[in-house]
């Protein structure tokens, strides 16, 4: 299905109507200004517009990004108003990580820290098992994001696909049982 007036089209259209670009593209905006001005507070990205809401199956959960450079190296947090911790986290840390690395790639720029800033953290009550056990194992050595191909703008980047995409040292426990 379409998420209508989420995330992405916030992201790059935020305010426009759907199938025009009439309204802010903010991923555009971000680059050109950390480009402009590294050190500025007011790199940010905002999917949270109330006055297209109820244009998106659900509210985005995932409501704001921030980005900040610091010695050489591309800082980036995002923050979630409601978050499912045992499924929906993970994902958001591998997408705003993608994210991070890429943008860094794009601006010159070494990957820094991902930072998680999230308000109703929740986890179901059909997930406190496999939530414990997941809490047993100990923590892996993270794995490195690459890139096969080289891209140089934000069209080439959006061009990539998964076969571009390479990620080493994955180290991963086994599967976790499955929820009920």
């Amino acid at each position: 299905g379409s998420l209508g007036t989420g995330y992405s089209h916030q992201w790059r259209n935020f305010g426009g109507t759907l199938g025009n670009a009439d309204g802010v593209d903010q991923i555009t905006d971000l680059l050109a200004g950390l480009k402009k001005d590294p050190n500025g507070r007011r790199h940010i990205v905002s999917a949270w517009n109330p006055q297209q809401n109820d244009g998106t199956p659900l509210p985005p959960c995932h409501i704001m990004q921030m980005y900040s450079v610091a010695n050489g190296k591309l800082n980036s947090s995002f923050v979630m108003r409601s978050n499912d911790v045992y499924l929906g986290l993970p994902m958001n840390i591998v997408g705003y990580a993608f994210l991070n690395i890429a943008f860094a790639k794009l601006l010159g720029l070494e990957p820094g820290e991902l930072i998680y800033f999230g308000h109703d953290a929740h986890l179901y009550s059909n997930q406190l098992d496999v939530a414990a056990l997941q809490c047993t194992r100990a923590p892996r050595e993270l794995p490195k994001l690459g890139f096969k191909k080289d891209f140089h703008t934000l069209d080439e980047l959006l061009e990539l696909t998964f076969d571009d995409v390479e990620l080493t040292g994955y180290n991963p426990h086994p599967p976790m049982p499955k929820v009920d």
